[in-house]
Parts: structure tokens; sequence; C-alpha cells
């Protein structure tokens, strides 16, 4: 049976002499996963189990060190690749919660006149501000995710409801589309 993963973040570079590694989580909260045992990550076309010894956390950016990666060099070849997580074993959320890997293929609907502006193509994250992105077809629309323009989502329905200021939409839009 083949596990479907989520993305969960990256390893960063290695920290100390002793194989620690600095990674990024993207999640809400990092130290909800502090307990983890297991995680995976991909190399080229594999992808690898990393038992986990430990992790801690140092001005809450957490740091983990595997098990067998026992100096800087065995480190050095996990650094700067994406962590994997079965999401089978992703924390349950409450009804208004989302994982932003379930917003993938929903439906985006404005507030104020209710037409449809697009479907979530994927969700880009610019790790320079930490800020994550819905990316809508057909036009390559990026609207930020925070509450004050995604006021609900709604998964069962698979559909997004947004309030987007005056003129947002024209900005993505080609020159054909504006004449």
């Amino acid at each position: 049976m083949q596990q479907n993963f989520i993305e969960l973040g990256y390893t960063k570079k290695t920290f100390g002499i002793k194989g620690v590694i600095e990674v990024y989580l993207d999640v809400d909260n990092p130290k909800d996963y502090k307990n983890i045992k297991e995680l995976f990550i991909q190399m080229d076309k594999e992808v690898l189990a990393l038992e986990v010894e430990n992790i801690t956390f140092r001005n809450n950016k957490p740091y983990i060190k595997f098990k067998d990666y026992d100096s800087i060099d065995d480190s050095k070849n996990i650094a700067k690749k994406t962590l994997l997580f079965p999401e089978s074993q992703l924390p349950q959320l409450s009804e208004n919660q989302y994982y932003y890997h379930e917003l993938i293929d929903m439906q985006v609907f404005e507030k104020e006149n209710k037409k449809p502006i697009g479907e979530v193509k994927r969700i880009y994250t610019d790790y320079a501000t930490d800020r994550h992105f819905l990316e809508l077809n057909p036009h390559g629309t990026l609207i930020p995710i925070i509450d004050h323009f995604i006021l609900d989502v709604h998964k069962a329905e698979k559909k997004i409801i947004v309030a987007l200021p005056e003129g947002f939409l024209d900005v993505f839009k080609s020159q054909k589309e504006k004449v």
C-alpha cells in the first residue's frame, strides 16, 4: 500500500558538530510535531524514511537529530531537502480549520457577487516573508491566505469565499481581457 505524503517543510542546514539539522516546518505550531518518531525526506527520485532521535526548539525554531546522522558530514547529505509526513498521521483539526493541501482544486468565489473567480491550482509559499498564497487558474492570481481575504472555507463543498479589494483581480488579467 502506497502512503500519501504532504510536504511538511524542509531541512535547512546543519547545526553544531553532532549531526543536528535546522528545519523549517510549514505549520501553524511546530511544537505540535515535537513527538514525531519518523519523518520522510525526498532524495532525488526516492523517499527516504528517517527515524527522529529528538527535536529541540531554539527561538521557536525546530532542530532535529536523526538517528544514524551523527556528524556534520552525515547531515549535509540531507540538508536543503523536502520533508514529508504521512497524511494519515496529521493531527485532527476542528471543523473550521484546514491544512493548506486540502485547498487544492477548491473553487474560489467572491463574497460580493458570488461569482467564481478560479480554482486553486497550488499553494505558493514565500519563505522570505513567511506568507502563503492561493494560486488560481486561469490567470495565476495570487491571493494571500490571511483572514482579511479568506472569509470562509467549506471543505465538504470544496468552496472558498473571499473578499478582495476593488480592482485586485485586474492586476492579474492580460491586456486583451482589460480592453
